[in-house]
């Protein structure tokens, strides 16, 4: 009888323990290549817009964006050129938290699932021509579909935490400032449902 109660415990501490412990493995992978992850996405969103986006440092929020692993970014900063000059500054957050799902970057794939900006301030000015001029600082088009080949979105999450966004219309001199405390806002497509 002592034979089988030893068994029957072997055989459950087993069983728990090797899901555990490829957790470990697999958070462990992802702590080691965060630097590669932030600086393969700067490098990649930097690349191809006139504006520059800048951090200060970066660390792993393993449980912030649950079930996704998220990487906190500290201090980022987007400009609307590449001079980096401080007037020059269209965001600002304190925080930007970047979730993807663990086994897809394990896989290679950095696919971005869930994303939450706080504390910052996003100032948006209206152009001559009506277009907005952090679309062209970021150089979205209204019709680009285009997806970068080692990062994608595919968001599920969007979060707002004490992010003010100013509006300007410098044409008719008209400005408008949003103050959004707390806005949390969930993603699914038509297929999904």
């Amino acid at each position: 009888m002592k034979f089988r109660k030893k068994k029957w415990f072997k055989v459950i501490v087993l069983t728990f323990s090797i899901p555990v412990l490829l957790l470990v493995l697999a958070v462990g992978y992802v702590y080691w290549k965060q630097e590669s992850i932030v600086q393969e996405l700067l490098q990649t969103v930097n690349k191809d817009m006139p504006g520059e986006i800048a951090i200060r440092k970066s660390h792993i929020a393993l449980f912030h964006k649950f079930p996704y692993v998220s990487i906190d970014l500290r201090d980022v900063k987007l400009y609307s050129d590449k001079s980096k000059q401080e007037e020059k500054e269209v965001v600002r957050l304190e925080d930007l938290y970047i979730g993807f799902n663990l086994i897809d970057v394990i896989k290679g794939d950095y696919i971005i699932k869930a994303i939450e900006l706080e504390k910052g301030h996003c100032d948006i000015t209206e152009l001559e021509d009506g277009s907005l001029d952090i679309m062209l600082i970021l150089n979205i088009a209204e019709s680009d579909t285009t997806a970068s080949e080692s990062i994608s979105f595919a968001l599920n999450k969007i979060d707002l935490d004490h992010i003010v966004i100013g509006f300007h219309r410098p044409v008719n001199e008209v400005s408008y400032q949003f103050d959004f405390e707390h806005i949390h806002s969930k993603y699914k497509s038509k297929n999904e449902l």
